[in-house]
């Protein structure tokens, strides 16, 4: 444990080092504390003060009007270096990727008031086709660069990574070592669609790597092939922009009782990456799409169907030098099934109505269709759960409703989205943790998803008995029924998280957050040594709720999701909150002690800390 150095602030400076230079953001408030205050003194915690009502504000200003139109998927990553999170969006469309659109990408830059300008045109992504992006530092220069997946066979001359002059604007550096693999498709050549990615510094070394989900093969012709799947790959980063894959950290992903060979894995739909075992490295978990149960007939037409088995979620558990697939120990490798919660379902037997190559009796798979993905401490006891978006298709029997894995401090987590309060829904392809109202709590955030008349975003608030109670659309101060994605960042500088809508056929909405404004927050936001943008840090500290904790990642879930690094911490009104500490991704831990709320603090590897006053 180090000492940590007290540096009093005279204007925001960025994690990456340049300064902010929009007013209200660059500038330090006047009552910005000093050095030696923004440490507590022997306050104690105040009551839960009382939460605003409607817990947002819609802001049709904040967004440039016609720009964000179409651009259904989003995240979060701060690409102009100011300190300030801004967002970057890529049209959904699922399976529809025909017009030249389809494949624009948008770019909002945060002025710290609370309002974006587009930057799209300069950014240097104009007329590719790449459909994920995922955002790290991948050269140590402290900018966050982007690695760029391709879907259904197009835009692989763009796919690789770009690499960011600091200032927002990206040059693509080629494949980098990020190889896809390919497969014989009759005539044609078939890659996996690249859907899922994220960046963590698996090996410690300082580096990012980069872990590549393979989803189904697609010629690029046809519609995406439900073939068994290309197995997942790590890439490990050599420090300069450039990647080696590795050939022994992952373990065989082929699902027990397929019989698939080694060259095949899982359908991963999305990538997670949190310290579950809290050893100090980061562990992934794997969302798996494609559980096929379905019918014999559907609407009177034979289908002929036999279940699809490389669907199973895995949770990889870093070991230091590899990776152990510990899913089914962990308990976190099923789906349960329908709102009855049915795991298991009675064996399929297809007979003499079908072609002779498909007969057969199959045992019932317990994988399922899911999403985004996120791990989180929402139940404040210092160990991470994890909650799990998921979708059902009408014409298969199960129906897959949002998983939430409770950790208990030890295998295997317990499912408890119905006990906890979740209510079922048939589509769900976005969730999210976060703490909406600031009393220290996380809630849940889940989007709609095909039917209209269900597809309203919901938000559970968490109580003090650690359940989850659905909020009505007045309580919410949100009411949208079209929505396809979701970021959560602090534009207006105030310490609480406001939340971007992203629409798929339709604009953007932006919703302010006006629950946690008497409520009091301490946001978090970390320069490390190695990697530079401190992927794989933890922060801890203790409020009136309980343990709060954050950790710093690089890409989570489904396509572009991809929460912000900062962290935010409610307080519940409280003056401090206790015992704030950092473990840095190489071990070293940084003990801050007890801290003042109301506050930003920019902390780096050499234990500086710079802090301002959070805007009112």
């Amino acid at each position: 444990m180090r000492a940590v150095i007290m540096v009093m602030a005279a204007g925001l400076a960025a994690c990456g080092g340049s300064a902010a230079s929009d007013a209200g953001a660059g500038d330090a408030p006047e009552d910005a504390p000093s050095s030696e205050t923004w440490r507590c003194g022997g306050e104690g915690d105040a009551p839960l003060a009382p939460r605003a009502s409607p817990l947002f504000v819609e802001r049709p200003e904040a967004l440039p009007a016609g720009a964000t139109t179409g651009f259904g998927r989003v995240t979060v990553v701060d690409f102009d270096g100011d300190g300030l999170d801004d967002v970057v969006g890529t049209p959904a469309h699922d399976g529809a990727h025909t017009r030249a659109s389809d494949y624009d990408k948008l770019l909002l830059r945060a002025r710290g008031d609370g309002t974006f300008e587009d930057v799209s045109a300069r950014a240097g992504f104009a007329g590719t086709e790449i459909g994920l992006l995922v955002f790290g530092d991948v050269d140590g220069d402290g900018d966050q660069d982007a690695f760029a997946g391709s879907i259904e066979g197009r835009g692989r001359e763009d796919r690789g990574i770009w690499q960011n002059d600091g200032t927002g604007v990206f040059t693509h550096l080629g494949e980098a070592g990020i190889t896809l693999p390919t497969l014989a498709c009759g005539e044609l050549t078939c890659v996996p669609a690249e859907i899922a990615a994220t960046f963590l510094d698996v090996d410690r070394d300082g580096d990012l790597d980069l872990y590549a989900g393979r989803w189904f093969w697609s010629d690029g012709v046809s519609a995406t092939r439900y073939s068994p799947p290309a197995r997942d790959q790590l890439f490990l980063g050599n420090g300069d922009g450039t990647f080696t894959e590795s050939t022994t950290w992952l373990p065989s992903q082929v699902v027990p009782g397929t019989g698939l060979g080694e060259r095949f894995g899982r359908a991963t739909m999305g990538v997670s990456a949190g310290d579950v075992d809290d050893d100090g490295d980061l562990d992934l978990f794997v969302a798996g799409y494609g559980a096929g149960r379905p019918a014999l007939s559907v609407g009177g037409r034979l289908t002929c169907e036999p279940p699809q088995r490389w669907n199973e979620n895995m949770l990889l558990r870093n070991d230091g030098d590899r990776f152990v697939e510990v899913g089914r120990e962990a308990g976190v490798h099923a789906t349960v099934r329908g709102p009855m919660g049915i795991l298991e379902e009675e064996t399929l037997v297809i007979g003499a109505e079908c072609p002779e190559a498909v007969r057969g009796t199959y045992p019932s798979p317990i994988g399922g269709n899911h999403f985004t993905s996120q791990f989180g401490d929402f139940d404040a006891d210092g160990d991470l759960d994890l909650i799990v978006g998921a979708i059902a298709h009408p014409d298969y029997v199960q129906s897959d409703p949002t998983l939430l894995f409770v950790a208990g401090g030890a295998f295997p987590f317990t499912e408890e989205g119905a006990a906890r309060g979740l209510e079922w829904r048939e589509d769900e392809k976005h969730v999210a943790f976060a703490d909406v109202d600031g009393d220290g709590l996380l809630d849940v955030i889940t989007t709609g998803f095909r039917d209209p008349s269900a597809n309203e975003l919901r938000v559970y608030l968490q109580n003090e008995e650690h359940r989850f109670e659905l909020q009505t659309t007045v309580a919410t101060g949100i009411d949208d029924r079209s929505q396809e994605g979701l970021a959560l960042l602090d534009a207006d500088g105030d310490g609480d998280l406001d939340l971007y809508l992203a629409e798929d056929d339709g604009e953007a909405r932006f919703f302010e957050n006006v629950a946690g404004d008497a409520r009091r927050a301490l946001v978090v936001v970390l320069a490390g040594a190695a990697p530079r943008d401190a992927t794989g840090a933890r922060i801890t500290a203790r409020g009136p709720s309980g343990v709060l904790v954050h950790e710093v990642t690089g890409g989570n879930g489904h396509y572009n999701a991809q929460l912000t690094r900062h962290a935010h911490f409610g307080a519940g009104g409280a003056g401090c909150l206790r015992d704030l500490t950092i473990r840095w991704p190489d071990g070293r831990t940084d003990a801050l002690g007890d801290v003042r709320t109301g506050l930003r603090l920019e902390v780096d590897a050499e234990g500086a800390v710079r802090a301002r006053a959070l805007t009112p």
